[in-house]
């Protein structure tokens, strides 16, 4: 609720008063996407060491989103893929819980790793995962 200022004047002075609120409600949404790679063996031969493999573009809370995959991890090294989140959208200083979870090719988790809330900038926030 917001009013404009009222003022009242007399022959020495002018006083002016106003009120005003706000109120932040914050909303919770989630949702997921698979990102699955068909021919794996053969996709990460033809990316090289510090790239990723990007999913398609998916919807979250009306912010657009990407997986990345990185095969050949250029931090932790060959025991290690990198799985990240980037914000694919214009918005900057968003700040998102998420949870990714890796599959092996029955479907079945091999490893996940929950995350605190992450400040989404222009950089994606990558996560090292274990190969084996």
């Amino acid at each position: 609720m917001s009013h404009f200022p009222s003022c009242s004047s007399s022959s020495q002075s002018v006083k002016c008063s106003a009120e005003t609120s706000s109120a932040l409600v914050m909303e919770e949404v989630s949702g997921s996407h698979r990102f699955e790679i068909t021919r794996y063996s053969q996709a990460i031969k033809l990316v090289g060491r510090g790239n990723y493999i990007e999913s398609a573009v998916f919807y979250v809370g009306g912010l657009a989103w990407t997986i990345r995959y990185q095969p050949h991890n250029y931090i932790y090294g060959d025991r290690y893929v990198g799985l990240s989140v980037a914000l694919a959208s214009d918005a900057t200083n968003i700040r998102a819980l998420y949870k990714l979870e890796l599959l092996d090719q029955d479907g079945d988790p091999v490893s996940w790793a929950p995350t605190d809330p992450v400040m989404f900038t222009d950089r994606a926030n990558v996560m090292a995962v274990p190969t084996s």
